[in-house]
């Protein structure tokens, strides 16, 4: 058996951002950070070159199934004008914070995925009134 045409991209991203909801002062976005410079807190799912990275893999003990993994780049930015960036990294901190709770508290995205966690890697820029930190979703699926 042959892995699907496509990946389920668009069932997780969807799901992933009904899972995180409403974060309370912040925009959540898909896909893209619009270029209008408005002071606000944002977190943007998929966002930038290579936003999605789909790996399939054969699922050894699952018959002709695959195991279909993906890791989804999230950026949260905190603009705020000419305020200090030390000013700005704790809202940063609350907004990933805020998706983790989401992913503990529906770890299978409504049931478009067998598990979603939070990756391990974090990056992060900051200039006066502007800190952001980009993250990962991953997630597993079996097919």
């Amino acid at each position: 058996m042959r892995p699907p045409a496509h990946s389920r991209v668009d069932d997780v991203i969807v799901a992933l951002i009904a899972a995180i909801g409403t974060i309370d002062g912040v925009t959540v976005l898909d896909g893209r950070l619009p270029s209008t410079g408005s002071q606000r807190d944002t977190l943007v799912i998929a966002q930038g070159r290579n936003a999605v990275q789909v790996r399939r893999d054969r699922a050894p003990g699952l018959g002709d199934g695959y195991i279909e993994t993906m890791r989804i780049v999230c950026r949260v930015h905190s603009f705020s004008g000419s305020i200090e960036p030390s000013l700005r990294r704790p809202v940063v901190t609350a907004v990933m914070d805020a998706v983790e709770d989401a992913l503990q508290a529906d770890r299978k995205l409504g049931g478009v995925c067998d598990e979603a966690y939070l990756g391990r890697d974090e990056f992060w820029d900051q200039d006066t009134g502007d800190v952001a930190a980009e993250f990962t979703v991953q997630t597993r699926t079996n097919t």
